[in-house]
């Protein structure tokens, strides 16, 4: 069902490892099916505050549902 959402979508598990990847989301960040599952949220995306204090592994940490005003970039393969 998430492979058929047109927007790119990322999942990721509470260790902040992608375990899906849309095609949408391959393709906008140049890579190829495989590449991504099983490896950091890191890899791809880059939030203003992940270098002092993680905000989605706060989130998690707390058991909060829904982590507000974290503004990430997302970096493509090349």
């Amino acid at each position: 069902m998430l492979e058929h959402i047109e927007d790119a979508m990322l999942v990721i598990d509470r260790d902040r490892t992608l375990r899906f990847v849309n095609g949408h989301a391959l393709r906008l960040l140049g890579y190829r099916s495989g590449e991504l599952v099983g490896r950091r949220c890191r890899l791809t995306t880059r939030g203003l505050d992940c270098g002092d204090s993680c905000p989605v592994t706060v989130a998690l940490e707390r058991g909060l549902k829904v982590v507000d005003g974290f503004s990430a970039v997302y970096t493509s393969r090349d």
